[in-house]
């Protein structure tokens, strides 16, 4: 088994993670100690609002991530395709600078 494989599998766990994490934080109202220091969730302004504008990019983030993962560990184990890795690292890549800018702007507006 090579690195590769377990830091597929990792994405695959930290995708799921992140997707529950999201998923939990609109079911339950309260915000994601993953998104927020201790600090800046007792400083929010408007936590349902927060909520609603991160909930679904946290869980569209985690899914994306997870598929990335799985992708690559069927990339690894079954094909073989060269230029694969390198374009699963641009997709992550683009997908975690859009949660970056959309978490940026939460942060601006609701803290």
């Amino acid at each position: 088994m090579d690195v590769m494989t377990i830091l597929n599998g990792i994405l695959v766990i930290f995708g799921l993670y992140m997707t529950a994490a999201g998923l939990r934080m609109k079911k339950t109202g309260e915000l994601s100690p993953m998104l927020l220091a201790p600090e800046e969730i007792a400083a929010c302004r408007d936590k349902d609002t927060f909520i609603r504008f991160m909930y679904w990019r946290e869980a569209a983030f985690g899914g994306g991530t997870a598929i990335l993962g799985v992708l690559g560990l069927v990339n690894d184990l079954v094909l073989s395709v060269k230029f694969f890795p390198y374009a699963k690292m641009a997709a992550f890549l683009a997908a975690f600078v859009w949660f970056a800018c959309a978490l940026k702007s939460a942060r601006a507006s609701y803290l």
